[in-house]
């Protein structure tokens, strides 16, 4: 089956933080007169994010409520102030922090989206996004300057369903009008992109730009969009054995 549409997940797929999170946090720190060291913060931030991946591991449906998910991000936040010792305005900290990653001003393309959908779109490809976030997903990527080129925007609190459950896969190729088997996902998560896409039938591609996963085979492997047209290509003419197999396949 040819691919006729290419759903993106977001985050750290799209886009990816205009300044470095451990910036950003020591800034709304600083407007409150706390100073802190970068680089313990940014060892906070390890920690909040290996707790957030054993959550999401235990109990992904956070991510169809948008209440849940407001309030697992404003806990790691509040962990993260409080374990720096900022305890008396750690919930005020919080709610900046969130409120800011939830907004547009906070987020920039990768270098190697805008080219990728540029080509994409040549080749009359339909794109859409399937992503786990909440309700400002849309005014995100309109803030920055991608939405246009989605024919679709799905964000997993907008429909009440979260990857990598299938049924977000599934409602994203019916608003499209298109079967699975015709269909391409990419994001960086493997069990949320690449193997919650496969399960439905579409073809999972997993997206590593550090080369975090180098011996992830399950699925086919890419460290930049822009090998995703040739990809396609692949696929699309039928001369991409390693594609159709899930074979590792490393991006330049």
């Amino acid at each position: 089956m040819a691919v006729s549409v290419v759903f993106f997940d977001v985050g750290n797929t799209l886009i990816t933080p205009l300044i470095p999170e451990e910036q950003s946090i020591a800034r709304f720190a600083a407007n409150h007169g706390y100073q802190l060291d970068e680089a313990e913060v940014q060892k906070k931030i390890a920690v909040m994010y290996e707790y957030y991946e054993r959550a999401y591991s235990d109990d992904s449906s956070f991510w169809g409520d948008s209440d849940r998910v407001r309030k697992i991000w404003i806990d790691m936040y509040r962990f993260i102030s409080k374990s720096l010792g900022i305890t008396e305005i750690s919930d005020l900290l919080a709610e900046e922090i969130y409120s800011y990653y939830f907004s547009p001003e906070a987020w920039e393309p990768f270098a190697d989206v805008l080219p990728t959908l540029e080509a994409l779109k040549a080749e009359d490809l339909r794109l859409g996004t399937i992503s786990n976030w909440d309700g400002t997903l849309s005014s995100i990527l309109e803030g920055i300057g991608l939405a246009p080129y989605f024919d679709e925007i799905i964000s997993s609190t907008d429909v009440g369903l979260h990857k990598p459950q299938a049924d977000i896969f599934e409602l994203a190729c019916v608003r499209l009008g298109v079967s699975p088997h015709d269909a391409l996902h990419i994001g960086d998560h493997i069990s949320a992109d690449a193997l919650g896409a496969q399960a439905v039938g579409m073809k999972g591609i997993l997206l590593d730009r550090e080369d975090r996963y180098p011996d992830f085979d399950d699925a086919p492997r890419l460290k930049s969009l822009r090998d995703l047209p040739t990809l396609i290509d692949g696929f699309n003419n039928g001369f991409c054995s390693a594609c159709a197999s899930g074979q590792l396949i490393k991006g330049m």
